[in-house]
């Protein structure tokens, strides 16, 4: 091997070794400079890239520089709970829809994200807009087992039931809260809307 190899590879070593413990000790700016030093040495790795998203996550680092970094680490590992949040977090405040986005919310949701309602809402309304009705239903019963049903997803839940045909869920799921509620007026409406779509779309049937 060439000294200049020999000696690049011991540089590397040694900013590794740096950049840990200053990330080892809270020092997350210190951490930051030795891993960039490694990177401008043109080398990469799982482990630095995976460190250097922890130095990031310790200074609430968002920018487009550290996004970068946030999405190469959930690429190398599938377990990054902290990543999922901020970038959950980020992509919840520009109201993205993209399928990318999407992945990370999903992966947040499992790894059981601080900002899990909202996630939740966020998703709900997504895969209504993109007419997966089925996906939707079932991410709102998810979401309903965990909280209480806000009313926009209540109506995306309900309105997503009425689209496969799948009255009978909506109407135990409406008869449960009600019966909760002490005869609230909204969800009677609800009940009695869910029983005549289901006897309009069976009527329907039957002239077939």
């Amino acid at each position: 091997m060439p000294t200049t190899d020999v000696r690049k590879k011991d540089l590397l070593v040694m900013l590794m070794a740096l950049g840990d413990a200053y990330l080892d000790k809270g020092l997350y700016s210190e951490a930051v400079k030795k891993y960039y030093q490694i990177l401008d040495l043109r080398f990469e790795n799982r482990h630095l890239v995976t460190n250097l998203s922890q130095a990031f996550i310790g200074l609430e680092k968002v920018d487009q520089d550290a996004l970068r970094i946030y999405q190469k680490a959930v690429r190398y590992s599938t377990d990054n709970k902290e990543i999922y949040d901020t970038l959950a977090s980020v992509f919840l405040k520009e109201r993205r829809e993209d399928q990318a986005a999407i992945k990370i919310y999903k992966l947040a949701l499992l790894n059981e994200s601080a900002a899990s309602e909202r996630l939740y809402r966020h998703l709900i309304s997504i895969y209504f807009k993109q007419k997966a009705f089925l996906q939707c239903k079932e991410l709102a019963e998810m979401f309903f087992a965990k909280a209480a049903a806000d009313s926009r997803s209540l109506v995306l839940y309900l309105r997503s039931c009425w689209n496969i045909n799948q009255y009978d869920d909506a109407i135990n799921y409406l008869k449960k809260l009600y019966d909760a509620s002490a005869d609230d007026p909204i969800l009677l409406k609800y009940l009695c809307i869910t029983y005549l779509e289901k006897i309009d779309h069976s009527e329907a049937k039957d002239k077939l």
